[in-house]
């Protein structure tokens, strides 16, 4: 699973992600969740029922949502860095 920014960084978007993702463990799938977070990189695993979650943040810096041109090229970048 892809999301933008995990907890505690920004919205719900990444709380409910992170839910979805620890049901689906609970459920028994095997779960990967990569994100982005303000905070630096790091790898967490859990197992949860008979199946596991990790979860990946990868560092990202925040940055000026009013500038354009920078939000353009933090864009772009972090796109790349998902893939």
């Amino acid at each position: 699973m892809l999301c933008d920014w995990l907890p505690p960084d920004f919205g719900a978007v990444g709380q409910y992600a992170l839910a979805n993702a620890r049901a689906l463990a609970g459920a028994g799938h095997e779960v990967e969740l990569v994100g982005f977070s303000s905070t630096g990189s790091r790898i967490e695993a859990t197992m949860t029922g008979q199946g596991a979650l990790v979860v990946r943040r990868l560092h990202r810096p925040a940055y000026d949502r009013a500038d354009w041109v920078t939000r353009a090229w933090w864009t772009l970048w972090a796109n790349l860095l998902l893939l």
